[in-house]
């Protein structure tokens, strides 16, 4: 395995579900049959970079609560480096001006599928949510759920009296070499968050781009 070092790279995939679904209606052997949980191992084995799936309950069609829990075992071997956390219900929704019962409802029925599906090892006590949207009372809802940190787009490493950390996100792999100043930051810090979606994954630029970027980053 190649580690990079001086650089804590975090990497996260946003709008998780259809892989899931996909398990439930493949029935394959091994979750590393799926398109998405194998991008997840392929970056893992040649960068040991953890992942987080961030999960939808819904994909308009089917939802969560229709997966069963056959490969919870094999999720929970793999814990250490795969965790899944809540992004939102659905496509559409958005949570920016979100009460706090609805945003409260929707954190709690995301993260019992996610034990119910992948066990309590895989769920992560971070997140970053739909359009990165959240009210005020939305965030409280999910700090009263147990999230302990909240990727965002503008605000760097700045913990709150409610013990909460908000940490910038912004880089996007699908958008990174559009945009040089984004390869900059990504070269002078040493804390980097890399996002992109479960719909680009399949796409056979995706790992020569990751690659890229990360060789960016680490100056080879």
């Amino acid at each position: 395995m190649e580690m990079m070092p001086k650089k804590n790279i975090q990497f996260s995939i946003d709008d998780v579900i259809k892989s899931l679904l996909w398990l439930e209606n493949q029935k394959p052997q091994s979750i590393f049959e799926s398109y998405t949980f194998d991008f997840c191992k392929w970056l893992y084995d040649k960068y040991g970079i953890p992942i987080t799936c961030n999960c939808l309950f819904s994909d308009g069609i089917n939802n969560l609560s229709v997966v069963s829990e056959k490969f919870r075992k094999e999720f929970e071997e793999n814990s250490s480096w795969l965790k899944f956390s809540f992004h939102g219900w659905n496509f559409e929704k958005s949570y920016e001006l979100s009460n706090y019962d609805d945003a409260f409802n929707d954190i709690i029925v995301v993260n019992s599928e996610i034990i119910r599906i992948c066990g309590k090892k895989s769920l992560s006590t971070i997140i970053r949510t739909h359009f990165f949207s959240g009210s005020e009372e939305a965030v409280k809802a999910w700090i009263d759920a147990g999230v302990q940190e909240i990727y965002n787009l503008t605000t760097k490493h700045t913990i709150l009296k409610s013990g909460i950390r908000f940490t910038k996100t912004d880089i996007r792999v699908e958008d990174i070499f559009f945009n040089k100043k984004k390869i900059t930051y990504c070269k002078d810090n040493d804390e980097i968050v890399l996002f992109t979606h479960e719909k680009y994954l399949h796409e056979d630029w995706m790992k020569a781009t990751v690659d890229e970027l990360i060789n960016s980053i680490r100056g080879t």
